[in-house]
């Protein structure tokens, strides 16, 4: 006759306690991960429209077409993120680039007012 053999009391509560705290792990992890990379974005959302607002500032008109004097500030805040390579462009009116990279990725048309973020591809 075949023994079976059953688990402990112990055994099966050390089991479910086991599980319960790995399953807990994995959704408290899961979580946290997707709040970091949320609020990293908005902090980095946050120096790139710190630095876009410095630029916009020193736009002056010079005879009749408009000038950037670049900041020393806006390079200074851009700098804060050493390890990520932006690309800017400051158009005009007219969609001629003031200053910046003509390769840089034009923004999504939206309607209304207020800063657009946005990921974009070289």
């Amino acid at each position: 006759m075949a023994e079976t053999r059953s688990w402990s009391l112990k055994s099966r509560v050390a089991l479910a306690v086991g599980a319960v705290l790995l399953l807990g792990g994995i959704v408290v992890l899961s979580v946290a991960l997707a709040y970091g990379g949320q609020a990293a974005r908005e902090a980095y959302d946050r120096l790139l429209l710190g630095a876009a607002r410095d630029i916009a500032a020193a736009i002056t008109i010079r005879d009749g077409a408009a000038v950037v004097d670049m900041p020393a500030s806006a390079f200074q805040m851009l700098a804060l993120a050493p390890e990520d390579r932006i690309r800017y462009r400051v158009t005009g009116p007219d969609g001629a680039t003031l200053t910046g990279s003509d390769a840089a990725p034009t923004p999504p048309r939206r309607d209304g007012a207020g800063p657009v973020f946005y990921d974009g591809a070289l």
